[in-house]
Order: C-alpha cells, then sequence, then structure tokens
C-alpha cells in the first residue's frame, strides 16, 4: 500500500535477496511497458507487446515493486487495480504477491500530509471521502485531490489478488515499524528468500512533517498558483516549503481531528474485523487489534 515503508523496502530490502533482481518504480512507474500496462484502456492495450516487454523479468527469480499496483485512490484512479491484477497475471502466471498493508487511519493521515506538502490546503474532513457523503446528483469527485475511503477496505483488494494469484504474502507495517530485524526474519521465512547482504532499517527513508508544518503549508498553498504563474515565483514558493520543512520543526506530531479519527475507525472496523478471521496470521504479533479494530 502506499505510505507504507514502499520506499524502504525498495532501497534496503527488495535489493538485499540473494538471487533475484529487482525493479523498481525507475521501471515499473516512469517505464514506458508499465505506464502502459497501468494506464491504457484495454481497446488499446496489446497484452502480447506487454509480454515480450518484461520477458528478460520472467527469465530469472524477480522482483517487481510500485505501489500503485494496488490502485492509486487519488482523482479516483484506484479503478485500475482490478484491470492490473489481471494484466499482471497474464505476463506473471507463477508471480506471488507482497503486500504490505497500513493502518488506515495512520494511512490516510500520511497521504494527506503528502498531500499538503505537495500543494493542497484543503481540511482533512474534506481530503477524505466516505460513501454516505454522495446523493444521486452529487457525482463523483473526480476533479480534485481527494482519497476515497471505500479503496482501502483490505478484505476487497487481498480477494482480487487471490483470485489471480495462487500465492499472497500479508504483511504489517506496524510490525516493521516495531521490530524491524523480526521483519525482516520473518519476511524470509514466509517468502522462502535469503539475504545477499542483510538489509539496514536503521535510518529513515522519508520524514513525516509536524502539525506545525502542516498547518504554515496548508496557509502557504493557497497563494501557490499565484507563485508558480511565473518561473521566479515558482523558485520563491519552492523555497519556502524548504525553510519550511527545515525550520518549522514543532515537536507535535500531525493528527486528524479526534471526530475524524473515529469515523475513520468506525468505517472500516467491520472489514478489519473480517481480516483479522480470514487472515489470523495478521494478527500473530498483537498489533492488528490495537491499530485495525477499534
Amino acid at each position: 500500500m502506499p505510505r507504507s515503508a514502499s520506499t524502504l523496502l525498495q532501497r534496503r530490502l527488495f535489493p538485499a535477496l540473494r538471487g533475484f533482481g529487482f525493479y523498481g518504480p525507475e521501471v515499473t512507474h516512469y517505464g514506458r511497458a508499465f505506464r502502459q500496462m497501468l494506464y491504457t484502456d484495454d481497446t488499446l492495450y496489446s497484452p502480447d507487446d506487454f509480454s515480450r516487454a518484461v520477458q528478460g523479468m520472467r527469465e530469472g527469480d524477480t522482483v517487481i515493486s510500485n505501489e500503485l499496483f494496488s490502485g492509486q485512490s487519488a482523482y479516483l484512479n484506484a479503478g485500475n487495480r482490478s484491470r492490473t491484477a489481471r494484466r499482471l497475471a497474464a505476463a506473471f502466471p507463477e508471480g506471488e504477491i507482497i503486500l504490505i498493508l497500513r493502518s488506515q487511519t495512520a494511512l490516510l493521515r500520511s497521504l494527506y500530509s503528502m498531500a499538503v506538502y505537495a500543494g493542497d490546503f484543503q481540511m482533512p474532513e474534506d481530503f477524505v471521502q466516505f460513501d454516505a457523503e454522495e446523493s444521486d446528483t452529487a457525482g463523483m469527485p473526480t476533479y480534485r485531490h481527494a482519497e476515497r475511503a471505500e479503496i482501502y477496505r483490505y478484505s476487497p483488494l487481498i480477494a482480487l489478488f487471490e483470485k489471480y494469484f495462487n500465492r499472497v504474502h500479508l504483511f504489517l507495517y506496524e510490525d516493521l515499524r516495531a521490530d524491524p530485524e523480526g521483519f525482516i526474519d520473518r519476511f524470509a521465512s514466509v517468502t522462502g528468500t535469503e539475504y545477499e547482504n542483510h538489509p539496514d532499517f536503521s535510518r529513515k527513508v522519508n520524514s513525516s512533517l509536524s502539525m506545525l508544518q502542516i498547518s504554515v503549508l496548508r496557509k502557504l498553498n493557497r497563494w501557490k498558483d499565484a507563485h508558480e504563474a511565473t518561473s521566479i515565483g515558482k523558485k520563491v514558493f519552492r523555497a519556502k516549503v524548504r525553510l519550511t520543512e527545515r525550520y518549522a520543526g514543532g515537536k507535535r506530531a500531525f493528527t486528524f481531528p479526534e471526530k475524524l479519527d473515529a469515523r475513520i475507525s468506525r468505517y472500516f472496523a467491520e472489514d478489519n474485523a473480517r481480516l483479522a478471521a480470514t487472515h489470523p496470521q495478521l494478527t500473530e504479533s498483537g498489533l492488528f487489534e490495537s491499530h485495525y479494530l477499534p
């Protein structure tokens, strides 16, 4: 899932697997073949062309990683995830899925933080969209950056992968954060792999924004369009963002309003309980109950 240590895993763990080639976002997101696989409509997509493009990846043990394989919620782009799973299965019929889950409350909070860093200034309550807010005439918010809560019900996503792939390995971001060494060992055990070099998880890859930084950036972003009307304005705006990131630290971590956190927790409670029942391996560390269930 997005915001679930994907960058750390792509830089430190996957390249360390013994006997495996590794392809990260520079190929699986920015490469032409994968861009077409992710975004081209069936009427224009050629599975044979994609199959030929990835032939080299199939000739040995390979990890291909891109968080967008699980769908991209922003602007409702996650509508491509079933198509993506089907296309990946056709090209890699013996493939296995590795899926890292993260508590929906923390994941949506992190996505909001990332959106603000990128220029968004809406309030969290407007950023997270729930089913009940729609009417027959309201339409879907395809024209603005918002996260659809329904996309982060994990049971349907896991069922999708299990439909197309014989083996789906599930891990929790919370287990990685609480016990990196234990996560490294469990990953190797579950996937049947070994490490050429022991992965180093001692250094953070991406840092989080504080409550103060979010507040400052949200106010600054209201003037983003005016700043970026000129090349000089763009430079000035990015300089202000960097100064905020570097000097407006603040000790308080960013959180959603309590009311929104509670609503997110209630929204996912039923599906998360179902997930614990159908995939009990997720509950072994005890962190699933404390992070995913109300």
